[in-house]
């Protein structure tokens, strides 16, 4: 889906939509010391975080679980372009989406999970 955005939906969840709005992140160093986490631009203080396997957007917490859950490791795409980000805590599992909401599941090496777990990050500059 080139034409999707990694997008925080309004009841918090993280999906990829062809909105453009709430889909832009500031990359941090790992909130648990290791990785990268994802703060939302739309919503300060807050990361992309996994709970319950699902991707989330939530305030931050200064537990050591939510830092772990919202931290990814980078790696080359999976399919071959882009990035794929692997969980810090559970490192078997990948950031992708399924049904357009944002997961994190084992690779099970097929076309369609690497795909669906490599993304394209631009670089945005803003005016602050």
């Amino acid at each position: 889906f080139p034409s999707h955005f990694v997008s925080r939906l309004p009841d918090g969840r993280v999906a990829i939509s062809n909105s453009e709005s709430d889909n832009l992140w500031i990359v941090r160093d790992g909130l648990v010391g290791k990785g990268f986490s994802f703060e939302s631009v739309s919503k300060p203080g807050s990361f992309i975080c996994h709970r319950n396997y699902e991707g989330w957007v939530d305030s931050r917490l200064y537990s050591e679980l939510y830092c772990y859950d919202s931290s990814f490791h980078v790696e080359a795409g999976l399919a071959g372009n882009g990035i794929s980000l692997r969980s810090v805590n559970i490192p078997q599992r990948f950031l992708r989406h399924s049904g357009f909401n944002l997961w994190i599941h084992n690779s099970d090496g097929s076309d369609l999970f690497n795909k669906d777990s490599s993304f394209i990050f631009e670089q945005v500059h803003m005016a602050w």
